[in-house]
């Protein structure tokens, strides 16, 4: 396995009293982002001609304002807009000497302890108002499964410069194209993202080409519920977190090896004691049933349930093939493997929570089209890397502010939409531009005006039948699981 870039929310320096103190100050100056430069080793001391404050501000503003409608990150965007960020400062750094500063590994260093550092002051604000920001629903589906929170585990592809390619110890080549197209070089991140409090909980970056399941840290997942694709958990995977008191609900496979079953029921709840003793690749193909919920013993001794059901959407289905023609139908059926047991959930709730990973999907979707998250023109690593981790702190900064609208207005999170909180760029035009220039009551009165802007354009309204259909809306997936 081969990270090459992590972000837990543990900084290695003293963590800063508050996340407002490295975005209020009159002057950029004296910004404590300087002080955290100089504590990275990345700012050797104060007044030098690069300023590290101005760089944070002046790329959150064009990450996730003015840099809105780039398709893919170039760094002479970032020079020009350092330069003109602060009209008082009249010193320009040319190409050579910006990209001389951000190439550093020092660089790298300073931005990722920026990120660790938002993460842990958003995380500590979602603790201190934990009641205030969740739906009753979610606390009761909690309080139901007997976990802290529903983690969605997924990754997302950057694509990169073809000169990248050589600095990779793999060569960086992900997967090809769905047009059938070579794959181009690219880096993979890989998320654990809360669906409950609309954070990460932890993300990893490496080449495309990593082995997905290395990214699961079980000890930092007790008592939550994993939801996420095959390629993520592992039979032995799937033991650990049975260790470690998590849940888990993953998409698996037909031909996916199991066990023998303990309990089994069909369609209606159909006992099906008869298979009770047997492989369950006996049941799989014997059994006509639609529905299949089946409990197996492992090799490794630890219970494992197995449901199955008819995919509406797969072309067989839809053609209205044979019942009795088992190939047919099964290719036409999802399977799902769990530690939840029958009396907790049932089968059509385990469907509607596997569907919940669609908020992982939405994560991506407000990165790529909110934050320029969607390619990076560059071969040098530590500048993708600083721009990525800049992308995910303006990211933060949104989410902080639709938290901070949350508990003002006695709304729950689950209120706010996070793909347009990403991408309605004129709500936070004023709040990402007034970064080091105003006093404390100066900026409370913008975050103001920013919270009543996200309060005017960033709610769900209403809930369409589409995305019902499709399964894509979390808060009636939410009440289907508890209902």
């Amino acid at each position: 396995m081969c990270t090459l870039v992590t972000v837990r929310g543990n900084p290695t320096t003293t963590p800063i009293p508050s996340l407002l103190s490295i975005l209020i100050n009159s002057s950029i100056d004296d910004s404590p982002i300087n002080e955290m430069a100089i504590a990275t080793g990345a700012l050797i001391r104060q007044g030098a001609s690069f300023n590290f404050a101005k760089f944070v501000h002046a790329t959150l503003n064009f990450v996730g304002v003015t840099g809105n409608h780039q398709q893919s990150y170039h760094l002479e965007n970032c020079r020009v807009a350092y330069n003109l960020y602060d009209k008082n400062d009249h010193m320009i750094i040319s190409n050579k000497g910006f990209h001389k500063r951000v190439s550093q590994d020092t660089m790298l260093n300073f931005t990722i302890e920026l990120t660790d550092q938002v993460l842990l002051q958003i995380n500590k604000t979602l603790e201190k108002n934990n009641d205030k920001l969740l739906h009753p629903v979610i606390k009761a589906i909690l309080k139901k499964l007997d976990i802290d929170d529903i983690i969605a585990i997924d990754g997302c592809e950057i694509a990169l410069r073809e000169s990248s390619r050589d600095k990779f110890p793999n060569k960086g080549v992900g997967r090809n194209k769905a047009d059938g197209s070579s794959a181009v070089p690219s880096i993979k991140g890989h998320a654990a993202y809360s669906l409950i409090r609309h954070n990460f909980t932890s993300i990893d970056f490496t080449e495309a080409v990593e082995n997905e399941r290395e990214h699961l840290n079980p000890e930092l997942l007790a008592r939550r519920c994993i939801v996420g694709d095959r390629g993520y958990i592992s039979e032995d995977l799937e033991e650990e977190l049975l260790n470690n008191h998590a849940d888990f609900i993953i998409k698996g496979k037909k031909n996916m090896t199991s066990g023998i079953i303990v309990e089994a029921y069909g369609d209606n709840n159909r006992k099906l004691d008869d298979f009770i003793g047997e492989n369950y690749g006996n049941i799989k193909t014997a059994c006509n049933d639609q529905e299949l919920d089946v409990t197996v013993k492992t090799k490794k001794g630890h219970l494992v349930r197995i449901v199955r059901q008819v995919n509406p959407n797969t072309k067989s289905t839809r053609k209205g093939k044979d019942k009795d023609d088992t190939n047919a139908n099964e290719d036409s059926y999802v399977y799902l493997r769990t530690s939840i047991t029958r009396d907790r959930l049932t089968l059509k709730e385990l469907f509607a929570g596997y569907r919940l990973r669609w908020g992982c999907e939405f994560l991506f979707e407000a990165l790529q089209q909110g934050n320029c998250f969607k390619s990076i023109n560059s071969s040098n690593m530590n500048v993708i890397f600083t721009f990525i981790l800049m992308n995910i702190i303006s990211f933060l900064l949104k989410l902080y502010m639709t938290l901070q609208t949350s508990i003002d207005s006695k709304k729950n999170l689950c209120s706010f939409s996070i793909l347009k909180t990403n991408t309605k760029f004129e709500v936070f035009n004023e709040f990402f531009g007034s970064f080091g220039f105003l006093k404390k009551t100066q900026f409370y009165l913008v975050m103001k005006r920013t919270k009543e802007k996200i309060l005017q354009y960033c709610c769900i309204s209403h809930v369409s039948k589409r995305d019902i259909k499709a399964g894509k809306s979390n808060a009636v997936l939410f009440d289907s699981i508890l209902n």
